[in-house]
């Protein structure tokens, strides 16, 4: 767990095929070399698995935590991204979800949810919507 960037890499993401393209597409949550609140990063990929847009973070200008959590082919060039959003720093209450689903505060629980569509470079079209 972790990769030489610090003591943790990627939180949470996902992987998905686009059936338009035969390629893929990820996203992910990262603490990166700062250590800062995670943030959220996405990428194309081809069918043999070649980065056709190297990684890009989706939020640049947030102070916030952004985690990863899937993305779906719309087409066109075009994709959804689920993640969660928080002001804070929320990675710690976050994770205990997978490890004992108890002490989570209340506002982890009911917000935060967000989809957004990007295209392939991993550029917003819109804004997010909360869920």
């Amino acid at each position: 767990w972790g990769d030489g960037m610090g003591p943790q890499g990627v939180t949470q993401g996902a992987i998905k095929a686009d059936p338009f393209t035969g390629g893929f597409a990820s996203v992910w949550s990262f603490a990166g070399p700062d250590k800062g609140p995670d943030k959220l990063y996405f990428a194309t990929l081809s069918k043999d698995v070649a980065f056709v847009q190297e990684p890009k973070q989706l939020f640049p200008s947030s102070s916030g935590t952004q985690i990863g959590g899937n993305v779906a082919p719309l087409g066109e060039g075009r994709w959804l991204v689920a993640y969660t959003a928080a002001e804070a720093d929320v990675v710690t209450d976050y994770l205990k979800v997978y490890w004992d689903n108890w002490g989570i505060p209340d506002g982890v629980r009911a917000n935060g949810g967000r989809v957004a569509i990007v295209d392939s470079s991993g550029s917003m079209l819109g804004e997010p919507v909360d869920t």
